[in-house]
């Protein structure tokens, strides 16, 4: 939980916890996380949750399973979709139709059903799948082991079916006319003419696209620090201009590239942005932001 929720934030700490968890998983042989490693000490339970393993004192409860997938997504993420599979596989076999499993036997206990059952499914896509729905934008943050390199999800958010494409290093999301690929986590938003592009998990746009009249409009993300933030615009259509907002420093000279030229140079306002268009051609143009220092 001190790792899932940010609290213990030092890499090798982190490792060292998840490698010592994973160490007496495969010792144990257990096909889901217990809700403890080791036994209460005396006083600290019931006496009848004695001798250990027993009930809430070491029994495997599934409502830890979006906690585990999210702690180890980073940092194995193959380790992360073991234990899903683990749980599918389980479902296949009992329907996870208990409310909890015994850690000596691992055989199903209790007939009080829980909701719990599921989240392991909840960090499949949150966490490695890296679907997550936000007030403003679709965020996506994929841990992909190398088995789920390639897949394509469709997901359907605020009434548009959304198609999600995953390849190791290279994410997409498109709405059929609005297409945002970049090889890192970032956020997207579309709505009528305007797309938008949040890089990494910032809560505001980075740049925003509008497209006038029919066509479609794909923004692959090359680049984006301080310095210098590019893209590759495909476009099916080669007439007509693309209106950008672009989120820099504030009160700064940039110069506008277009197909590795130098278009113009611009100050960018007191909010921090600049406003251009580049024109629409067949085939992909590339257009780079750079700070003129």
């Amino acid at each position: 939980m001190a790792i899932a929720y940010g609290i213990c934030e030092d890499k090798n700490r982190k490792q060292a916890i998840l490698d010592r968890v994973e160490e007496q998983m495969q010792k144990e042989k257990l096909f889901a996380w217990p809700l403890c490693m080791y036994t209460y000490a005396l006083g600290e339970g019931n006496d009848w949750q004695f001798p250990f393993p027993n009930y809430e004192n070491g029994d495997i409860f599934l409502s830890w399973g979006a906690v585990g997938v999210d702690a180890y997504a980073s940092y194995k993420p193959e380790l992360a979709l073991k234990y899903v599979e683990n749980i599918l596989s389980r479902y296949e076999k009992d329907g996870l139709a208990f409310q909890r499993y015994g850690r000596t036997k691992q055989d199903g206990l209790g007939d009080d059903i829980l909701s719990g059952n599921s989240l392991a499914l909840v960090g499949l896509y949150n966490s490695i799948y890296g679907i997550n729905p936000k007030y403003n934008r679709l965020y996506l943050n994929p841990h992909l082991p190398e088995k789920l390199s390639g897949t394509t999800l469709y997901y359907k958010l605020r009434g548009e079916k959304l198609s999600i494409d995953l390849d190791k290093d290279r994410y997409a999301v498109s709405n059929g006319r609005f297409r945002i690929i970049s090889a890192r986590d970032f956020g997207y938003n579309s709505s009528g003419n305007k797309l938008e592009y949040f890089h990494s998990d910032m809560e505001s746009a980075s740049l925003e696209a509008t497209l006038s009249g029919s066509g479609d409009l794909t923004l692959s993300v090359n680049a984006w620090d301080k310095d210098q933030r590019s893209w590759n615009q495909t476009a099916t259509r080669n007439k007509g201009r693309v209106p950008y907002k672009v989120n820099v420093e504030k009160n700064r000279f940039y110069q506008i590239f277009i197909s590795d030229r130098a278009e113009k140079t611009l100050t960018s306002n007191a909010d921090g942005e600049l406003e251009f268009s580049v024109p629409l051609r067949s085939g992909a143009t590339a257009v780079s932001v750079r700070l003129v220092k």
